[in-house]
């Protein structure tokens, strides 16, 4: 029998180590399994599947996980990213959770960063989606 993390075609005695993307947790079978979503296999011959940490995401198959977006997040086990609510974004790729908008800056629900706010507006909270008009005088 094939040992875990490779497999054997029909009745052939050759055994052969699953590929990149791919893995095999039992021994003596014919095929191996995609790696599942939220998980990557990123070496030849593997028994089981890594997961994704918080900050990123994988497809089925892969060999790797991707980071999130800015104002994107994700937990661990990630199949895709979620965008960060609106007054709120992630500062960097990769992140684990959004963090609210400082004072000055606005975000409406999406993906992106925090944005300035434009001459003649502001804000004078954390977390805010839009500025709002600034008294002339």
């Amino acid at each position: 029998d094939c040992a875990a993390g490779t497999y054997s075609q029909m009745a052939s005695h050759n055994c052969t180590a699953c590929p990149l993307g791919e893995f095999q947790e039992d021994p003596g079978k014919s095929t191996c399994e995609l790696a599942h979503a939220g998980y990557h296999v990123d070496e030849e011959g593997a028994a089981a599947q890594s997961p994704c940490d918080a900050g990123t995401f994988s497809t089925m198959g892969a060999t790797a996980c991707e980071d999130c977006g800015i104002g994107e997040y994700s937990s661990k086990n990630a199949s895709s990213c979620t965008e960060c609510g609106a007054g709120e974004s992630s500062s960097a790729t990769g992140a684990s959770a959004c963090e609210p908008c400082e004072a000055g800056t606005y975000k409406p629900a999406g993906k992106g960063p925090c944005i300035d706010c434009p001459a003649a507006t502001y804000t004078d909270e954390k977390g805010q989606s839009a500025c709002k008009l600034a008294e002339p005088g």
